[in-house]
């Protein structure tokens, strides 16, 4: 329970392709629902975790059907690991929020208060200075 689980599992013969970021304040992830924000980060560990969202970019690990009601109020979301077919994607295409999924260890990078600009057409995310 301790140890973190491998974000994708590869079978022999095929090669994974690095994840590796160009800049501590810029992170490339998967394209999941079109539109570009910017505002304030809230990282949040499970859908019980109540925080104020409204207005607000979700961070989350990972996500499952339970969260669903999380998503109106916010802006846009950021999921570490994730598939474009899961429900919470499908959700979030139909409610149009702005959204990105594989995005290397962004839980443990960002943190509530953090601002950055998501763009959910390239699969881009940058933290804005100050």
């Amino acid at each position: 329970a301790q140890s973190e689980p491998p974000g994708r599992v590869y079978l022999p013969g095929r090669q994974p392709h690095s994840h590796a970021q160009t800049a501590v304040d810029f992170w490339q992830g998967q394209a999941a629902v079109a539109g570009t924000v910017a505002g304030e980060v809230v990282c949040i560990a499970g859908p019980g975790d109540l925080r104020e969202l409204r207005g607000k970019i979700l961070c989350a690990l990972r996500t499952d059907p339970g969260w669903t009601p999380l998503f109106p109020g916010c802006r846009g979301v950021i999921i570490e690991r994730g598939s474009s077919l899961s429900h919470s994607v499908i959700v979030l295409r139909e409610l149009g929020i702005p959204t990105i999924i594989n995005v290397p260890g962004i839980s443990a990078s960002l943190r509530t208060g953090d601002r950055v600009q998501l763009d959910g057409q390239a699969g881009t995310l940058q933290r804005l200075s100050e």
